[in-house]
């Protein structure tokens, strides 16, 4: 469906409680249109999705069901898409959003497959952890992280960092993801997926991790050909069953492809892969953002980091940053601009540990770094990184308890009263089809 046939069969769409003017036709895909409109009355620009009439009823009301489920939360604090309404018009079921801009595929594309570095990536894998935590409140798996379903807000003003996961089309209730044998877009498919184990919502920290990834290396870590390719590069890189032993169990055929993953031993061999000579600074925190790389990627779901504990990472934190070097003082110094970019209030996060004990280049550079010695008990136990709510590490590393305490809540949004209350309002939302 053309521009042209879009405005012609819909110049103004009427909702259930206002009209909408199309202006553009945005993307077109096999659940249908995506059109940019804007609302006649308060002349808004928003976002239509409108289904085609093919379409299965029950999967575009699952949809909506979802959808009604993810108003609990503050759709800004928790760095989700904001769903403003849903209707039926001409026999299509219509959804509205507010209009966003280009999604991380895109971006990068437009830099021609720039890699972003690490301070680059944290403001948005830290805005993605706060999405992951405020879904995993509510009982709700996102199924489907890709670097198209992860979009920035407006990359022309202030908020250049600022970013919003959308598309909640494969959205699956924790509760039923037992009913569910495969999901996921291959490339970005947890390992206990591609096996046939029992799952949680530790698939979207793995999606995410490879998003991540994809970010830091400008092309894709595992193949999206086939499940047995992934499966053979994590194999290469991370260790688990083997191609043969797969290939017995599902009786699946494999294509021979390439992938980053191809070029690693391990993860941590991506350290130099763009960059040879770093400052001290920089190659600190790229070791801390593959750290917490290596803990996204785990292939036990069960020992797999959870969105809160990620929040409290030194690479997100920036604990490790906060060394009286004149590297790591300049190298802060943009990196807390970079997140303050997307959030006002981590500009303030400088202030938390100026009068905390500071690091020397030394600590900053090994500080929590996984040893490839270590077992994975003892890492799960004592490291700083691995552990939810370890106090002792970080008040040895950064600064006073109450420091520590309000330097998270900079970085995690407290649970509203209204997303404890919408836990019973979400079946009032459900009542609106």
């Amino acid at each position: 469906m053309n521009n042209s046939k879009l405005k012609k069969e819909y110049t103004v769409i009427l909702g259930s409680t206002n009209s909408y003017y199309v202006e553009k036709l945005l993307g077109e895909g096999g659940f249908g249109v995506v059109a940019r409109c804007m609302n006649v009355d308060t002349e808004e620009v928003v976002a239509l999705k409108m289904f085609r009439k093919h379409i299965d009823k029950e999967h575009a009301e699952r949809e909506i069901e979802c959808l009604c489920k993810l108003k609990q939360l503050d759709a800004d604090t928790h760095n989700v898409v904001k769903f403003i309404e849903h209707f039926e018009y001409k026999g299509r079921f219509c959804l509205i959003f507010e209009m966003l801009d280009l999604d991380v595929f895109d971006f990068l594309e437009s830099r021609n497959w720039r890699p972003l570095n690490a301070a680059e990536i944290r403001p948005i894998a830290q805005q993605m952890l706060v999405a992951l935590e405020g879904l995993k409140n509510i009982g709700l798996v996102h199924a489907d992280m890709k670097p198209e379903n992860i979009v920035f807000v407006d990359l022309c003003f202030s908020e250049f960092f600022k970013v919003k996961l959308i598309d909640f089309g494969c959205a699956i209730e924790v509760s039923e993801l037992a009913e569910y044998d495969t999901i996921q877009n291959i490339g970005y498919r947890a390992p206990e997926v591609i096996m046939g184990l029992p799952l949680t919502e530790a698939v979207d920290m793995w999606s995410l991790g490879d998003v991540l990834a994809y970010m830091f290396l400008g092309e894709l870590l595992y193949p999206t050909e086939s499940e047995y390719e992934q499966l053979r590069v994590m194999v290469h890189m991370q260790g688990m069953k083997t191609p043969d032993e797969y290939e017995q169990e599902t009786e699946k055929e494999d294509t021979q492809c390439l992938a980053a993953g191809e070029k690693f031993s391990r993860i941590d061999d991506m350290l130099h892969h763009f960059k040879k000579n770093m400052d001290p600074a920089e190659e600190a925190d790229t070791k801390a953002f593959l750290s917490l790389l290596k803990q996204m990627l785990h292939m036990d779901p069960k020992k797999r980091i959870t969105p809160s504990a990620a929040l409290r990472h030194r690479f997100i934190t920036m604990k490790h940053l906060f060394v009286n070097n004149r590297f790591f003082i300049q190298y802060r110094e943009q990196a807390l601009l970079l997140m303050a970019r997307c959030d006002p209030r981590v500009a303030d996060m400088g202030d938390i540990f100026t009068s905390s004990k500071v690091l020397s280049s030394n600590e900053a550079s090994t500080s929590g770094d996984d040893t490839e010695g270590s077992t994975e008990a003892s890492e799960a136990s004592t490291s700083d990184d691995d552990t939810e709510g370890s106090t002792e590490v970080s008040l040895d590393q950064g600064g006073t308890k109450d420091q520590i305490i309000a330097h998270c809540c900079l970085l995690k949004p407290a649970v509203s009263e209204a997303q404890e209350e919408g836990k019973n309002d979400n079946r009032l939302c459900q009542a609106n089809f």
